[in-house]
């Protein structure tokens, strides 16, 4: 659908289009998704941005228009939520994501942590 969508925005307005992942896009699981080979969130992802740069869909950041007085920039920027977003005094709703009830927390599958270490060490 994402691929149908995109489709319809780049032929019926001729525009620049943006787009950044949300927490849907790193939902795995189904048969889609198994027949796709995909096991987990972020090869979700990476299978997600590559359509984007096949479609030419931007999802890094890009300076736009000729104005030198005004430049715009739109710079999508890639987030998730976790334990450390809590408001104080409400430590008990951050007390086990693995047990809410949030979509989320089911159908997003992040690899290993050890796997990324090389790639994210400094």
């Amino acid at each position: 659908k994402l691929e149908e969508t995109f489709s319809i925005i780049l032929k019926s307005l001729s525009c620049h289009v943006f787009f950044v992942c949300g927490n849907h896009e790193a939902w795995v699981g189904g048969d889609e998704m198994d027949s796709l080979g995909i096991v987990d969130s972020l090869k979700k992802i990476e299978t997600v941005n590559s359509l984007c740069k096949r479609m030419g869909v931007y999802t890094d950041f890009r300076l736009l228009g000729r104005c030198q007085d005004y430049p715009v920039v739109i710079l999508p920027l890639m987030s998730w939520y976790d334990g450390s977003l809590a408001l104080q005094n409400c430590e008990d709703l951050c007390a086990s994501f693995d047990s809410w009830p949030w979509v989320d927390f089911i159908r997003c599958k992040w690899p290993n942590v050890q796997i990324l270490e090389p790639v994210f060490s400094l």
